[in-house]
């Protein structure tokens, strides 16, 4: 993830218009019966759960968010309280588009996870799945010229890089003596779960959330951001 908004960054793909991050996973039941995971009054759906995370990842790369619609559903994720699959769009300040979709009850996929941004001037892929799994991709394409079709391999995850957590808390513990602000600090992590709770009210009301004020440098909100039943 950093390798990749070291890239965006550097301007390499020109002007980006859109990101894109699938999370295909299956995550049934099993012990996970009335916890946060499943529970709508513990934490939420999938995306509350999870997808968190890359909501997170696009309010990062893509700085403030304005509107946004969330569409979900426990089909075919019956032990899920609220949505098992769903589907983020967010459209931000700068003009561009962020989508997120993600599933617990994928029973096969080709990327469990797969992140691409879009520019005027090429797009940046890392999956986890197929032939290029592990690898950050510069993709350029003119039309519909497959002779002009560029792809080459910016950078590729070494075999012996540990765990997913080890670089996280590595960071962590550094920020703990230097007294630096981690990158993911707690200001910035409930920014993303506002967005997601109004995101659900939105849905609910049929309507399009207005993500306007949910900003990272904005103070904490006190009273409540949504309508929702957060204790049900």
């Amino acid at each position: 993830t950093l390798k990749m908004k070291e890239y965006m960054d550097s301007g390499i793909i020109g002007d980006v218009f859109q990101m894109t991050i699938y999370t295909d996973h299956y995550n049934p039941s099993r012990d996970t019966r009335g916890t946060w995971m499943t529970c709508s009054g513990l934490g939420g759906g999938q995306t509350f759960s999870h997808g968190c995370h890359y909501i997170d990842i696009m309010l990062w790369f893509l700085g403030n968010p304005v509107k946004g619609t969330h569409l979900g559903t426990n089909h075919g994720t019956p032990w899920m309280d609220r949505e098992g699959t769903s589907h983020a769009v967010i459209r931000f300040e700068n003009g561009a588009v962020g989508y997120h979709t993600g599933t617990w009850g994928a029973r096969g996929t080709t990327h469990p996870y797969k992140m691409e941004i879009y520019g005027t001037d090429g797009t940046l892929s890392y999956s986890t799945g197929g032939e290029n799994s592990g690898k950050i991709m510069l993709i350029k394409k003119n039309g519909y010229d497959e002779e002009k079709r560029l792809n080459s391999v910016l950078w590729e995850k070494s075999k012996s890089s540990g765990k997913h957590t080890d670089g996280e808390i590595a960071h962590f513990v550094s920020c703990i003596l230097s007294g630096e602000t981690p990158i993911t600090n707690g200001r910035t992590s409930t920014t993303g779960l506002r967005v997601i709770w109004k995101l659900y009210d939105a849905e609910m009301k049929d309507e399009v959330a207005d993500l306007r004020g949910l900003g990272f440098n904005l103070p904490f909100i006190e009273e409540p951001i949504c309508d929702f039943d957060c204790d049900s």
